[in-house]
């Protein structure tokens, strides 16, 4: 950094610290350093608090949801050698563990209710929340190449959740 920069840095500095104009030199060459306007020039608001997910961005890109789903599902199902059928198996054999081991043998109470029934009805949303959650958040970082635009990133969060509500 030359001299006459040198000075200019810390006529500038001075005049911030005291909010003055700083004073043009003389001797250097170069011109005085811009004064700072008294009103800012952009003013940055928070929105407003807990918004929701806009559903205008979510209509926009209605087709990007449903590509993205639709590939992670072929992903998902291609190679393996249930298939689809699994969507169907794992709910049952899940709600056919927690009916023997809590209903049979723990003996917890469903107030008359068929117990595989009472199972499977809190099995459904909770697996539904659990698996949307940790989806969405990979899908996040691992697609993160894929989509620079925050509202695609609600996108991609929707998919993985639609994906989850699939199965």
């Amino acid at each position: 950094m030359d001299l006459a920069t040198r000075e200019d840095a810390n006529a500038l500095e001075l005049a911030i610290a005291t909010r003055t104009e700083p004073s043009p030199k003389a001797e250097s060459p170069h011109h005085s350093a811009p004064s700072l306007p008294e009103e800012p020039l952009v003013v940055i608001e928070p929105s407003s608090p807990w918004v929701a997910i806009n559903l205008r961005d979510l209509w926009t890109y209605r087709e990007l949801i449903y590509f993205l789903t639709w590939r992670d599902l072929k992903v998902r199902y291609k190679q393996t050698i249930l298939g689809v059928a699994w969507v169907v198996i794992q709910p049952l054999l899940t709600t056919l563990i927690f009916t023997v081991f809590l209903g049979m043998l723990a003996r917890v109470p469903s107030d008359r209710v068929s117990y595989p029934l009472f199972v499977y009805a809190g099995l459904l949303p909770w697996t539904f929340f659990a698996n949307a959650v940790a989806n969405s958040g990979n899908s996040l970082v691992g697609n993160a190449h894929l989509i620079p635009v925050n509202s695609q990133k609600v996108c991609r969060a929707y998919s993985e959740m639609h994906k989850t509500q699939s199965l």
